[in-house]
């Protein structure tokens, strides 16, 4: 149909001395394209993923990311180390009017090894599925700042290294504001240990800027207090962040991150790269 559209327009063009005709073949022919608000939006969305609502009812994003992690101490003259490597499957659906439901698989491989500096003592090679992650992220009726709530439950791939080893919740929220080029960000979770029944309160504060319309950089510290740490895995701990979102293309981004750990648990520093597209 479309082609018989351009030829009837190409005949009138020819007699009537006219391009009006073919002027509008082409704009219809035309993708609409993002305007600058629509970009920055998505960018954000990109940037503050796993932390606020991006997809619209019935709208998908898949998304597959790598990151490498390397620990190290040394106690008693015997340093241990443990390099992990862990390649990640994501998928998100938007299931309502600002509701949204995830899921992560990992696969990991995790290299452990003791040794003094005349000897290797100990080394360990081990690889397997990681823990699940669920989450559902609502976001709330505000006017001024953007709120969301967030409950995300992790369930436990099976008693080993690769493991939390037992059902961990957490419930809590966002709160986010754009103060353009700049956006910030704070929120609190209830975490809990379901088989230890340990407890924590997770905290998190953020500060981004938007370098263009494709491009947002930022840094975040987050952690979680102990509420009774004799009796599980939450423990005080608390890490930076540094983070960049880049929207290649309308439905196509990537995220590259790096985060160090910090306080009483091995001090550790990963680097990841994850790619998100939608539809």
């Amino acid at each position: 149909m479309k082609a018989r559209l351009t030829i009837l327009c190409a005949v009138s063009v020819g007699i009537m001395g006219t391009s009006v005709c073919a002027e509008e073949v082409v704009e219809e022919a035309k993708p609409e394209a993002l305007g600058l608000e629509q970009k920055l939006a998505r960018v954000y969305d990109l940037y503050r993923k796993n932390d606020a609502v991006s997809l619209k009812p019935n709208e998908m994003q898949v998304g597959i990311g790598v990151a490498y992690a390397t620990s190290s101490q040394e106690t008693f003259g015997v340093r241990q180390s443990t390099r992990t490597f862990t390649t990640q499957l994501f998928a998100s659906r938007g299931i309502g009017a600002g509701i949204e439901v995830s899921a992560a698989v990992p696969y990991v491989a995790t290299s452990q090894r003791a040794e003094t500096s005349d000897a290797v003592l100990a080394k360990k090679t081990v690889f397997g599925m990681g823990d699940t992650t669920v989450r559902i992220l609502g976001t709330l009726p505000t006017k001024e700042i953007s709120a969301t709530a967030i409950f995300s439950a992790t369930f436990p791939s099976g008693k080993h290294e690769l493991s939390r080893n037992e059902t961990h919740t957490s419930l809590g929220g966002n709160l986010n504001k754009v103060l353009r080029p700049a956006f910030v960000s704070g929120g609190l979770a209830w975490e809990h240990d379901w088989e230890s029944n340990a407890n924590g309160l997770g905290y998190t504060i953020g500060l981004g800027f938007f370098l263009n319309h494709a491009l947002s950089v930022g840094g975040e510290v987050n952690g979680v207090i102990a509420l009774n740490p004799k009796t599980g895995a939450v423990r005080d701990n608390q890490s930076m962040g540094f983070k960049v979102a880049y929207q290649t293309m309308p439905d196509f981004g990537i995220v590259v991150s790096t985060n160090t750990s910090m306080g009483t648990n091995t001090p550790q520093t990963s680097l990841g790269v994850t790619t998100y597209w939608r539809f």
